[in-house]
This record gives C-alpha cells, structure tokens and sequence, in this order.
C-alpha cells in the first residue's frame, strides 16, 4: 500500500510540475492551434464511431472556449495545461479502442 501511495505522489508531482511549466510559458494562437490540430488527429485514430464524434464535440467546445477567453492569460494557462494533460490520455484511450472490434453503423460512411 505504500508503493501506490508513493507512486502516486510522483504522478501527481510530476503533472504539477508539468503544469507549472506550461502556466509559466506564455500561450499564443499558434500553440493552441497546434493542439487542437494534435487532438483531431488522435481523434480520428478511434475506430467506434460514437467515440469519435463525441470527442470531436468535446473538444471543438473546450478549444472554442480557449479561444475565447484568449486575452485572460492566467486562465487560458491554467485551461492549457489540462488540455495538454487530456490529450495524453486521448492518444492512450485512442490506442486501446483500436485493440477492440466494434461493427460498422450505418450511419458511418465506408
């Protein structure tokens, strides 16, 4: 029990720390593009069709709401980071969904 109470420790200083670096950092309009961009693509990498198109709406939200409150800077940092933080377990989601078989819907173009 004390391994996992330390191991999550040193997660948890590790995505503060993390997120220390990025709040420091000043965010511009390319950056957040860069994400966004990083997202749709990890995005498209799911092969359940629901998956997909949820995480798109998602995230078209989250990002649409970065953009506009771009011009307060300690919270755009502070939104930036956990976005940063999603997008690595959106990559590790997308990776897992591809280890299963889902079948087609009919509303999925071939």
């Amino acid at each position: 029990m004390a391994a996992f109470s330390s191991a999550a420790k040193a997660v948890s200083s590790a995505i503060n720390a993390s997120t220390a670096s990025v709040a420091s950092k000043s965010i511009s309009l390319n950056s957040i593009n860069t994400l966004k961009q990083s997202y749709m693509s990890n995005i498209e990498l799911f092969t359940n069709y629901n998956f997909r198109e949820y995480f798109k709406r998602k995230y078209n939200r989250e990002f649409d709401n970065l953009l506009t409150n771009f011009n307060n800077q300690r919270d755009i940092s502070t939104d930036y980071a956990k976005l940063t933080e999603e997008l690595r377990m959106i990559k590790r989601q997308s990776i897992i969904n591809q280890l299963y078989k889902f079948d087609e819907l009919i509303v999925e173009d071939k």
